[in-house]
């Protein structure tokens, strides 16, 4: 197989332009070189988006020297090539050959020349060229762009003959976004003009809509020092409407399949004309009152339309909802009709999932093959609440040996309300205008609180067994896709741990701690995640982070010490024979990537994580330390085989390792280069290790005391089949620097590999 495709690199090489047409010239380079003045403070984002305007990239090469894409197109094209592989070819391997033609460069020259006046070069020009290359059939075209001065505003004038309009124009005026000494461009006018129009429609203009702020209109006030006068215009609206605010008198909401049916419930709740063609009521009333924020006898506002499109739609129980404005027969009203179509509202779904580990401690480097059964009811109690039972029985390979690792099974219960329900009466009460107060707004108008149930079980063959039971009850709020919070008010966690007699001979005794059975406790505040991906800029940019901070046993700390200061004892607090796990938790992620074109990127994580055990605890559970190792972190190293601190592992012939620790700090950086259709390759660096907070009985070396001489490294090359919806990775990882010493040296003498890092997804 790879002979074929080495074969195939080396003929695309070397016959590919035998099948070029006469006189046809492909396009090998494209370069766009923009003069402006030493003033222009944004060159570099004029030019990338100039290049951006380029209609048609030169053709791809693999591994930058073959033209195989190419040759497969022309391999592929003739009349008789109608196989189903030919046809496979041409849709998903094959490139269209890019030819010169010098309409389509003059048509690119004209839109970059457009662009550049668009954003305030309103003298903008330029011209282009074409080099032919004396070795092959190819030219380089260059575009030569001279920006000019770009025109500054002077002054800014919203004008208007409507008199409901006038009146509005001095607290327009106040707000504008086109104010002197800014570069008069498109993308200002555009801002102004939306500007405009929402807060007109917020303050009850309904009838008021975007091409009702006119063009902009410049004067050029001096042409030496490029300032311009700007002015816009209100105009009326062309139907004739009156440009007044408007209340809502009637809205309606029918609840239909949109079939010919008859209706079954035409009634009337606050009034709310609700129908629906079903004998009873899809769903109640009082949760379609609480979704329609835009209700009869309200004023119009843009934002409430708005948020009422967008709570009727996350309730989850409809495929479609419409809201139509409709005119009244009262002047200065107006009536919605809301068009609702019901989706089924219950499902069943077997399916066959193979992931990186469902383990509980995600131990060794596995691959996890589960079997999930769920039930939805998507209208629980006709209240959109939804409920998913879930039943996943897994087994987990280890690779080194070949084998199997472990059993899992998960039965998990979860209702997830359509708002945010505040039981715990932690937000309601505060000042509208403090900080949780504001918080308080934005959560009712888009979280989501749930409640979920579940049991895992995880049997670490020969190792361990752990049975984890969670009750937890929070919310998720997630304004857009970028952003997200998801916070736990109240959560208990037993942790049960069966340990087996082999797991002694590889775990030192002090580590034995942080497996206690215990609970895991939050009545007020458990945990929240905070998280946010930034979108990718125009130079192909990209960065996300995350946070996240948890505590257990807090609340038990709290009030075990006041007990024991009126009973003056010494007492620790217990559930019989079981614990209170107490500890503060916290980890953060960065990371950062960058395209540079033709399927190449760079990419970089930052991790840092830290759990302190409180009161009288010697140890943090296991299950919330921190591991280092494996396919998505240290990829040298087998998952828990790194540290803690310079902590040497225990060879063991099962390749089992459980090593932890209470702090993580790791660097990733990564380069990923297309090869051909869906390969990519990578090589990659990694740095990092774990450190506990103290030493203890059989891990001399694991705290901080060392901690600059104790960094891993690890570097490796990588494979990726990218098949847009998921991505396979199989990563070589050898170990380049040792926390501890081999031999008097911290740094690899000898090639010490971890040959398989199987995953699915990018690590990062």
């Amino acid at each position: 197989m790879l002979g074929c495709g080495f074969l195939c690199l080396i003929i695309s090489g070397c016959n590919t332009y035998s099948y070029l047409p006469v006189d046809a010239r492909l396009v090998s380079k494209n370069e766009v070189i923009l003069k402006s003045p030493a003033g222009v403070s944004n060159r570099k984002e004029l030019k990338v988006q100039a290049e951006n305007l380029i209609s048609r990239k030169p053709n791809s090469k693999v591994l930058g020297l073959f033209d195989t894409y190419l040759w497969f197109y022309y391999r592929t094209s003739e009349a008789d090539d109608t196989t189903r592989w030919d046809r496979f070819i041409r849709g998903n391997i094959a490139e269209e050959p890019v030819y010169m033609d010098t309409n389509e460069v003059q048509t690119n020259l004209d839109n970059m020349l457009g662009f550049l006046r668009n954003r305030g070069f309103f003298h903008a020009n330029g011209s282009w060229s074409a080099d032919t290359l004396a070795t092959k059939p190819a030219v380089e075209v260059t575009y030569h762009l001279d920006s000019g001065q770009p025109m500054i505003v002077e002054s800014f004038e919203i004008t208007s003959n409507d008199p409901d309009l006038k009146m509005k124009i001095p607290e327009l005026q106040k707000r504008t976004v086109i104010k002197p000494g800014k570069v008069m461009d498109a993308d200002l006018y555009y801002q102004e003009a939306n500007r405009i129009t929402k807060s007109l429609r917020e303050q009850g203009y309904a009838f008021f809509f975007l091409n009702q702020v006119s063009p902009v209109r410049i004067d050029i006030a001096d042409t030496l020092d490029h300032h311009v006068k700007v002015f816009v215009e209100l105009l009326p609206d062309p139907g004739g409407r009156p440009t007044r605010p408007v209340r809502v008198n009637q809205v309606s909401l029918l609840s239909s399949s949109g079939g010919e049916q008859s209706l079954g419930v035409d009634t009337l709740y606050r009034k709310l004309r609700i129908r629906d063609e079903q004998q009873e009521p899809f769903l109640r009333p009082e949760v379609l009152y609480r979704a329609m924020t835009l209700r009869p006898d309200s004023l119009y506002r843009e934002s409430s339309y708005d948020k009422s499109n967008r709570r009727l739609s996350s309730l989850g129980v409809y495929r479609f909802v419409n809201i139509r404005t409709l005119t009244d027969t009262l002047p200065d009203y107006l009536n919605l009709f809301v068009q609702l179509t019901p989706m089924q509202q219950k499902a069943l779904d077997f399916s066959f999932e193979v992931n990186n580990t469902t383990a509980i401690g995600d131990n060794s480097n596995v691959l996890g093959v589960s079997f999930s059964n769920s039930f939805t009811h998507r209208n629980v109690l006709k209240r959109a609440i939804r409920m998913d039972f879930t039943l996943e029985p897994g087994v987990e390979l280890n690779f080194q040996p070949l084998n199997v690792n472990a059993g899992n099974g998960i039965a998990k219960l979860d209702f997830s309300f359509p708002f945010f329900e505040d039981y715990m009466k932690f937000w309601q009460y505060r000042k509208e205008n403090s900080f949780l107060g504001r918080w308080h707004q934005r959560f009712v108008n888009d979280a989501k609180s749930n409640l979920t149930l579940n049991y895992t079980y995880n049997n670490l063959l020969n190792f361990w067994e752990i049975h984890f039971v969670n009750l937890h009850y929070g919310f998720r709020y997630n304004p857009s896709t970028n952003f997200g919070i998801t916070l736990d008010h109240f959560q208990v966690d037993y942790i049960r741990n069966d340990l087996k007699a082999q797991f002694d001979t590889i775990v030192p005794v002090g580590f034995k701690s942080a497996f206690e059975d215990q609970f895991l406790t939050g009545f007020l505040f458990r945990n929240m995640t905070v998280n946010y991906i930034a979108p990718i800029n125009r130079f192909g940019e990209s960065w996300s982070v995350k946070a996240g901070f948890e505590q257990s046993g807090m609340e038990i700390l709290g009030m075990n010490a006041l007990a024991n200061l009126f009973t003056s004892k010494d007492k620790v607090w217990t559930a019989g024979s079981i614990g209170f796990a107490k500890y503060l938790r916290a980890d953060t992620q960065w990371t950062y990537a960058r395209k540079f074109g033709k399927g190449r990127q760079v990419a970089t994580r930052f991790y840092g994580g830290l759990i302190v055990p409180v009161g009288d605890d010697r140890s943090s559970p296991y299950i919330k330390q921190f591991s280092a190792g494996g396919p998505s972190s240290m990829r040298g190293w087998l998952n828990g085989e790194l540290g803690p601190g310079s902590v040497q592992p225990v060879e063991n012939a099962q390749n089992r390792y459980f090593s932890r620790g209470d702090i993580k700090l790791e660097a990733n950086i990564e380069w990923r280069q297309s090869i051909f259709w869906i390969l990519e390759g990578a090589a990659f660096l990694d740095a990092g290790n774990v450190w506990s907070l103290h030493d203890s009985e059989g891990q001399t070396g694991a705290s901080l005391a060392n901690m600059h001489e104790e960094w891993g490294l690890a570097g490796g090359l990588g494979i990726r089949l990218n098949f847009q919806y998921f991505v396979i990775v199989y990563d070589v990882g050898t170990k380049l620097r040792y926390p501890y010493k081999i031999n008097g040296s911290h740094w690899a003498n000898d090639l010490d590999v971890n040959w398989l890092n199987l995953l699915i997804n990018y690590p990062f």
